[in-house]
């Protein structure tokens, strides 16, 4: 039960059915779990019905979210791999749809759609599809809070196109208090705004 509920748990974190070894382990203790109840009716050693019932509830919730993530794992496969810009960003769309809880997918996503809207718009990007990849971020941000990478990623997409850049520089000194070991964060913005602001680059 224990063993259940700790790959339960890790597979709502991370890929774990990238893996094989992951997936049969996976699919195994369910087998065993699901073996428990079936078998409950046949002579010798049972477990107790108030025992079986969180078993087989943590198998099926492992076989789901290993299902999700499998589902995710193929279209991140078919989005890196599309010929493309216009499936990349449709697999990736479908990869992050499946599973938003994967941050690197993420990233990849919003540089894909930055780069089609670059690309497609040259200069005038809308200002709603600016707002959604913003909102898909935001949405990234609230599951891993810590994660510098999709600050930075953010920070950037406001800087580029938002109004507001008060908030952008206010959240580009946050992003440097997030990871203050990573010298090229400070570095890329004080040349991003030695062009503009000088006196706002010497403080990065």
């Amino acid at each position: 039960a224990a063993a259940l509920a700790a790959f339960s748990f890790h597979a709502l974190a991370e890929f774990v059915s990238h893996i094989p070894a992951n997936a049969l382990l996976g699919s195994s203790l369910f087998g065993f779990m699901a073996g428990l109840v079936f078998d409950a009716g046949k002579p010798g050693p049972t477990t107790e019905n108030s025992v079986r019932g969180p078993h087989l509830a943590l198998g099926i919730l492992l076989v789901a979210g290993a299902s999700f993530t499998g589902y995710s794992a193929y279209h991140f496969y078919l989005g890196r791999t599309a010929p493309d810009v216009d499936a990349r960003v449709r697999h990736l769309r479908q990869s992050v749809d499946a599973w938003p809880f994967q941050s690197e997918d993420q990233l990849t996503l919003t540089r894909a759609e930055i780069r089609h809207l670059r690309r497609q718009f040259a200069g005038s990007e809308p200002d709603a599809e600016i707002a959604r990849i913003r909102a898909q971020l935001s949405r990234s941000i609230r599951w891993d809070p810590l994660n510098w990478q999709l600050h930075l990623e953010r920070v950037w997409l406001d800087l580029l196109f938002s109004t507001n850049q008060p908030s952008a520089r206010a959240e580009a000194f946050q992003v440097v208090r997030l990871n203050p070991l990573q010298w090229q964060i400070p570095s890329r913005f004080a040349q991003y705004f030695a062009t503009n602001d000088a006196s706002l680059a010497l403080q990065f």
